[in-house]
């Protein structure tokens, strides 16, 4: 409100300091442009206070010349960046109906994802497109298909379905020598990243695809910690007491408070919200915080810390990322 009275123009690379509900309601405020309320959108529903039918809503309500539809894909290839582009590409995946275009939808599906260049439009793409990447099962697509979905399966929580679809990847040869060096490697990474968040399914799909699954719990923690030391300090104290006192609420409470869910986390909180959930019994959620810390990884550069011991891990290179990377706030599982 302070914003809209005082003419001050708002840019998205300001969400980064902005709280949950300020992004809630900018996605929600009409008077903002609609690529900004997008972003905004995206952002909360990585930080688990936005529901994917929000921005689907804002999707479907973008207004495109029937030619613009047509040209989707042309659009995506010029303008990959632009929030616009996802809304374009989402209004022409709902038109493809008729069941004579399940293969195109795939493909078009497939694109949409593929434009993620942050964790947060990965992970708001990716449960927006869920139920339609479910009614694609058995349709044949491509390795590199197959893994996007895969991984969008994974960030909507569905470890069977991304198993399937890793299956899916390296197909009737079962083994991930039949796939092209670059997306043998893309499957190795996946499969461990499953392994975050489902050991079981992905050490069965290691043992057929002939893969290991490496032993690390592995995090990536930014060049900052929490905003305010002194918060963090009191944080360990009760991290600290809880664990002793075994006062299982204390600790997801502190797990809670290590993540500020607008400030990425340093390695000091990665530990605590991994020890902390460990200590409340909440190992399912401990698990997610694990593989969403490890995901946005990809998007963003900064040394890996093991969730285990905090030490540092081998650096992965993520130059061409365009983002510092989003430290996901823990989301308790829905009811």
């Amino acid at each position: 409100a302070i914003l809209r009275e005082s003419g001050i123009e708002l840019a998205s690379a300001q969400f980064e300091d902005a709280d949950a509900g300020v992004l809630v309601a900018i996605a929600q405020d009409t008077s903002f442009s609609v690529p900004l309320r997008i972003d905004a959108a995206m952002q909360a529903i990585a930080m688990g206070v936005l529901e994917a039918p929000v921005l689907a809503g804002l999707f479907g309500n973008v207004d495109f010349e029937i030619a613009d539809i047509s040209a989707a894909v042309d659009t995506a290839a010029a303008r990959p960046g632009d929030p616009l582009t996802d809304a374009l590409l989402y209004q022409s995946i709902a038109a493809m109906n008729a069941p004579e275009f399940i293969r195109d939808k795939a493909q078009r599906i497939s694109l949409a994802l593929s434009l993620a260049d942050s964790f947060p439009r990965a992970y708001g793409l990716s449960l927006l497109y869920k139920q339609e990447i479910d009614a694609l099962e058995g349709v044949l697509v491509s390795p590199e298909e197959a893994g996007r979905f895969a991984m969008a399966s994974m960030a909507a929580g569905d470890s069977v379905g991304a198993g399937r679809w890793l299956s899916a990847m390296i197909g009737v040869n079962g083994n991930v020598t039949a796939l092209p060096e670059a997306l043998g490697v893309t499957f190795i990474d996946q499969v461990n990243l499953l392994a975050l968040l489902d050991p079981q399914t992905a050490a069965r799909i290691a043992r057929n695809a002939g893969v290991s699954i490496l032993s690390r719990d592995v995090m990536t923690a930014s060049s900052t910690a929490h905003a305010d030391p002194a918060m963090t300090a009191r944080i360990l104290e009760a991290a600290f007491d809880a664990v002793s006192g075994e006062k299982l609420g204390q600790a997801g409470l502190a797990a809670l408070a290590a993540t500020t869910g607008d400030h990425p986390g340093g390695q000091i909180e990665a530990v605590v919200v991994s020890e902390a959930l460990r200590a409340a019994g909440m190992p399912e959620l401990r698990r997610r915080y694990a593989f969403e810390r490890a995901w946005a990884a990809t998007f963003s550069k900064g040394p890996a810390v093991s969730a285990e011991t905090g030490d540092a891990a081998g650096g992965q290179d993520a130059a061409a990322a365009e983002s510092d990377g989003f430290a996901p706030r823990v989301k308790p599982p829905k009811p």
